[in-house]
């Protein structure tokens, strides 16, 4: 019984395919990455990620921008700052616009236990769109303020007007999240497939004698 192995070429992926995946991984990877950083940081360190629907603050901000905000506390906000802030209880809507004056208002607080009333002060500001010639018509306290204007990326927010941002890089990052799954299980399909393509086979050949 004579046992012969036939000679089967490795077949390997071309390099210019290797190379292409390699980098769809990592641009997937950096892209998810990126998203999974915006969520973390809009959702529990109080960034913010708006799209300019208005032209109130051109040039300085043009309609169809995106801004990101970042918190900061609001006894460091100065004259000329950008802000963002809340405007309106019953349907609130962001707004930024730049501080034209920092202001003091004084608070009054009543004890319920002793009856005692304390003052103090707490910052607040006059805003205007730069684009507008008239003051905001509210004051801007603590409680509407939400942070001041870090970057803007112009025309980024074109695409988004309209829609809720946050849903927005939701839907991005899930369909990244797929792709690169979709991705990884093909990738170990191709590689399984040619294990079993280069294993040696066995066959069993009579003696001639």
């Amino acid at each position: 019984m004579q046992l012969t192995v036939p000679a089967v070429r490795p077949i390997g992926r071309p390099r210019i395919r290797t190379i292409v995946g390699a980098f769809a991984a990592i641009l997937l990877g950096l892209v998810l990455g990126g998203l999974l950083v915006v969520a973390v940081a809009t959702t529990l360190l109080g960034y913010r990620v708006l799209d300019i629907a208005s032209g109130s603050m051109e040039p300085a901000l043009n309609r169809g921008d995106l801004i990101l905000s970042r918190p900061a506390p609001i006894g460091q906000v100065k004259q000329g700052d950008i802000i963002v802030f809340q405007e309106g209880e019953q349907v609130p809507v962001l707004v930024a616009h730049r501080v034209a004056a920092v202001i003091n208002l004084v608070v009054n607080a009543t004890s319920k236990s002793t009856g005692v009333t304390m003052s103090s002060t707490t910052p607040a500001f006059r805003t205007k769109g730069d684009a507008n010639p008239d003051l905001d018509g509210s004051i801007v306290d603590a409680a509407h303020y939400r942070g001041v204007v870090w970057f803007v990326l112009p025309g980024l927010g074109t695409p988004l007007l309209g829609y809720p941002v946050s849903h927005i890089f939701l839907a991005v990052a899930v369909l990244t999240a797929l792709l690169w799954a979709c991705y990884e299980v093909v990738g170990l399909a191709r590689r399984r497939r040619a294990r079993r393509l280069v294993a040696p086979t066995v066959e069993e050949r009579p003696n001639d004698g």
